[in-house]
This record gives structure tokens, sequence and C-alpha cells, in this order.
């Protein structure tokens, strides 16, 4: 594997396009409620700047907190093949996390509150995942952190009574939303279940 390649495996770059479609309904939701026109799309893509980059370095950090399982169960994984050394993952997925939260911290005030509460997140996922079967919660939770954070930086100027008086009606209707959808493809093709359960950590491709 060439270490092109083994970044964008890391990356989990195909999936970029679900986190930017996050952003952008976050942003519709902010400036719906707001009424502002015309739609600032340089602002639109600042925050998907700092979304892409939490993004990819929580899937970097993935990989690092996986590597003695990966090691043994997937030894095609960038890791270690030996495509990439695991020390090196470490630094760009920090630096990564760093430089989105930094940029989604920007405004200040609950925009960077909301968005420390997606960086915490995602740490406690990558930490925890391979020992919580009810994980999938959590990048449910990651979602929704990520689309609450885009609204609130649609406003440029937001303080936490807001969000509690706007948003509150959208967290079960969102929420349960992602959480469906964030289940229904962690089950592996082809497998039926008899009972709702939550799906072994062990059987999600990370």
């Amino acid at each position: 594997m060439s270490l092109g390649r083994a970044l964008l495996v890391l990356g989990r770059v195909s999936n970029l396009p679900t986190i930017w479609s996050n952003c952008l309904c976050g942003w519709l939701i902010g400036v719906g409620y707001m009424g502002i026109e015309p739609i600032d799309w340089r602002m639109i893509a600042w925050v998907g700047f700092g979304a892409t980059a939490l993004y990819l370095g929580g899937m970097y950090l993935n990989d690092a907190c996986d590597v003695a399982f990966d090691r043994e169960h997937c030894k095609e994984r960038p890791i270690p093949s030996g495509a990439i050394s695991e020390s090196a993952v470490w630094k760009i997925g920090i630096g990564l996390l760093a430089v989105g939260m930094g940029a989604l911290s920007i405004q200040g005030g609950a925009t960077a509150l909301m968005a420390l509460g997606l960086f915490n997140c995602i740490l406690i996922y990558n930490f925890t995942h391979k020992k919580l079967k009810c994980s999938p919660l959590l990048i449910a939770l990651c979602r929704w952190l990520l689309i609450m954070t885009a609204a609130a930086f649609a406003f440029a100027s937001f303080i936490i009574g807001i969000i509690v008086v706007v948003f509150i009606p959208f967290i079960p209707g969102i929420f349960s939303k992602v959480s469906a959808f964030t289940l229904a493809f962690s089950f592996p093709p082809g497998k039926a279940t008899s009972t709702f359960e939550f799906p072994s950590t062990a059987t999600i491709e990370e």
C-alpha cells in the first residue's frame, strides 16, 4: 500500500460528503430561524473545513487507538501493513483535531462549547468503542453535535439561552433519525436479527 493510499484509507474520505451535508443541514437550521439572506457560502465553507479536519483527525485517531486489534485481526490496515508508522498517525490525527477545533471555535461563546462537546465526543468514541456495544450511539451523538455546531455558527453571535430555546425542540427528531441510520448501517450485510440489539463493535468495520 502506497503512502498516499494509506492516508486516504486512514481518513475514510468516502464519508466526507456526509460530513458536509450535516454542516449544510445545521447551517440551514440556523439561518432559517434567523431569516438570514443571502446565504454566506464562505462561512459555510469555513464550517465545512473545520468539520472536515475534526472528522479526519478522529478517523486517524481511530486507527491509532485500534492498532493492537488491527495487528491481530486487520493486518491489511495501513499501520499493521507498514504503510505508515503508528507515531505518524497519532501526530497527524492530533494535529487535524487541533485545526478543526480551532476553526469551529473561532466565534467563541456557545459555538465554541458545542465544538468542544463534539471534540470530546470524538475522543470518547475512539478510546472506548471497542469496549462498548452501544458505541454507535456515540457516532450518532457526534453527528448531532456537528449539526448543532453548524447551526450555532450560522448565528455569528450566539448565546446559551438561544440554543436552549431554539434547538431543544429539534433534539428528539434529529438525534433519533441520526441514531437510527447509524445503527442500521452498523449491521453487517445479510445479518438478520430477530430482536433489536446493538451490533458487536467487533463486527463494525473501522
